[in-house]
């Protein structure tokens, strides 16, 4: 639904959209809806049960996603494969409240507006783990503290395929991305997480809107 919005609203195909307003101006390089010839050496290897690979370079894999032409349906919720260093640039690019390496993309009030609880009251928390969350414009939105876990308020996080996990806390100044490149996935932002908070040494308010 949101490709197609974006797509009447445009007069582009969502690919051309994201690579002329996005992708281009982030300097992200290597994110499109497939990976082309010249670089499906770099492509990296998904593994499935059994660490069988389902999804690579190597011949013989296969699966849902080989990536090696551009779908038919350009779905606007995932489909996309980049590298992590496009995943971090664009991550910054939120941390930076739209705008990065001297690029503005979006307004800081509409990253603000996405990295807030949209929930209406009374309907309370994604069910998804771990708890005490609830969702923007996009993105799963901590909004209560737990127990035993560092994740300050207002921490916004989500995930892709094979693990490729992000999360950003706008009050360390902090932007994390995982990509464990297995299906069924493993989550290792779950067991980094607490880690990277511990390693904090000084926490306090970070202010990064421009």
């Amino acid at each position: 639904m949101v490709a197609r919005l974006i797509e009447v609203a445009s007069g582009q195909a969502v690919d051309q959209f994201l690579d002329q307003r996005v992708f281009q101006p982030l300097g992200m390089v290597d994110t499109a809806f497939y990976c082309p010839r010249a670089k499906r050496s770099r492509l990296a290897v998904v593994y499935g049960r059994g660490l069988k690979p389902i999804v690579g370079p190597q011949p013989g894999t296969s699966g849902p996603f080989t990536f090696e032409e551009k779908p038919r349906f350009l779905s606007g919720g995932g489909g996309l494969v980049s590298t992590a260093g496009d995943y971090m640039r664009f991550c910054l690019m939120l941390l930076g409240y739209g705008t990065f390496s001297g690029q503005r993309l979006l307004k800081a009030d509409t990253v603000e507006a996405m990295i807030r609880n949209q929930l209406p009251a009374g309907v309370g928390e994604i069910s998804r783990q771990p708890e005490g969350r609830g969702f923007g414009l996009g993105f799963a939105v901590r909004v209560r503290e737990l127990p035993g876990d560092p994740a300050p308020l207002g921490e916004y996080e989500w995930l892709g395929g094979a693990g490729t996990e992000f999360f950003v806390a706008p009050s360390e100044d902090l932007a994390v991305i995982t990509m464990s490149q297995q299906m069924p996935m493993y989550s290792l932002k779950t067991t980094l997480r607490p880690m990277i908070y511990d390693a904090i040494v000084e926490r306090g308010p970070t202010n990064n809107r421009r």
